[in-house]
């Protein structure tokens, strides 16, 4: 997995991802991709791990670990996302 460092602190991609995953939660392919890409807007950019948090992706992102147990992907990309988002942030530790 790579992160594209080109992404924007700020653009509205985050608040996007989550409404998709709030949209589609028996998805598992949505909530699997959703969750990757959270992490992937996240990683290193704290404004966006906190757009993240204000647009409800920390919720999402637990509701489709608990939507998906038997996904090992959807599992995999929640945990990575779940700790990308609280990495350098106390807000959403």
């Amino acid at each position: 997995m790579s992160v594209d460092p080109g992404i924007p602190a700020g653009c509205a991609c985050a608040e996007g991802v989550v409404d998709a995953l709030r949209r589609h939660p028996t998805s598992a392919a949505v909530q699997e991709w959703g969750c990757l890409a959270l992490g992937n807007l996240a990683a290193g950019n704290a404004e966006n791990q906190n757009r993240i948090r204000e647009a409800g992706g920390i919720e999402v992102v637990v509701d489709a670990l608990r939507a998906h147990p038997t996904s090992a992907a959807v599992q995999q990309w929640v945990c990575n996302a779940l700790g990308i988002l609280a990495a350098g942030n106390a807000e959403n530790q």
